[in-house]
């Protein structure tokens, strides 16, 4: 039997809770202000973590490479020649500009460059391997090397690229080569490009820039 309100007989009258709309604003308000508190990285940050990452993967990639016996290395021409350095003591690649001479130095290294800030030896390959000589040219690069305590620029005429080949397929040497070049080889292809041991030439003595000089 229904009641004089409504309802059925023996069940309470329906009381809708009322809204509290003051509470329901605070909620909101103190949930925006966890958004705003929230640390955006700036430019840099960002810059700096992605360049850190894309460091990471490099080394993840060069190590896959090192299991499966393969060496990711630059090609680039010197003289009649094309070298290689494995990417791993790959820093940078600019072009010569501002090269400035240093006096008492072997021939073969050219001068200084500045870099970001450092100070960087240009070693002209050339020179150090008694290459037919040439002259300096607008479109010449500097690659830079490096292995954490020290860094060096290799004057290149052009940079062909970075290809991958099979270590166990590097031949020990050529009759061709002697001295300081069969000091500093890595390897040489099947083709003829020669791979140069970038940890020797970082550890070379005569390629060291004294602060006197």
């Amino acid at each position: 039997m229904d009641g004089s309100d409504g309802t059925r007989a023996g069940q309470q009258p329906h009381n809708p809770r009322q809204i509290d709309w003051e509470e329901i604003l605070r909620s909101m308000d103190a949930s925006w202000l966890g958004v705003q508190s929230v640390t955006v990285p700036s430019k840099d940050i960002t810059k700096a973590i992605l360049k850190e990452r894309a460091r990471a993967l490099a080394a993840q990639d060069e190590a896959e490479s090192d299991k499966m016996g393969m060496l990711d290395v630059l090609l680039f021409v010197c003289s009649t020649e094309i070298y290689g350095i494995e990417s791993r003591y790959l820093r940078e690649v600019h072009s010569l500009v501002d090269l400035t001479p240093i006096p008492g130095v072997p021939r073969f290294i050219l001068g200084v460059v500045i870099l970001r800030g450092r100070i960087v030896t240009v070693v002209d390959l050339g020179k150090l391997f008694e290459l037919p000589e040439r002259g300096l040219a607008e479109h010449d690069q500097v690659i830079v090397i490096a292995d954490g305590t020290r860094e060096i620029g290799l004057l290149a005429e052009t940079i062909i690229g970075i290809v991958r080949i099979e270590s166990d397929a590097l031949q020990s040497s050529l009759v061709t080569l002697s001295g300081i070049r069969q000091e500093l080889l890595r390897g040489v292809t099947t083709d003829r490009t020669i791979i140069l041991d970038s940890a020797r030439i970082l550890s070379e003595k005569t390629m060291i820039v004294r602060d006197e000089a």
